[in-house]
């Protein structure tokens, strides 16, 4: 479970960072 989070985490990741409040789900 834990690889498929990283990769849910890198997914969102990228996404959130162009809105740039990804610091609500990754502190």
């Amino acid at each position: 479970m834990g690889w498929l989070t990283y990769i849910l985490q890198r997914k969102f990741h990228k996404r959130l960072k162009k809105k740039n409040n990804n610091a609500l789900y990754f502190p």
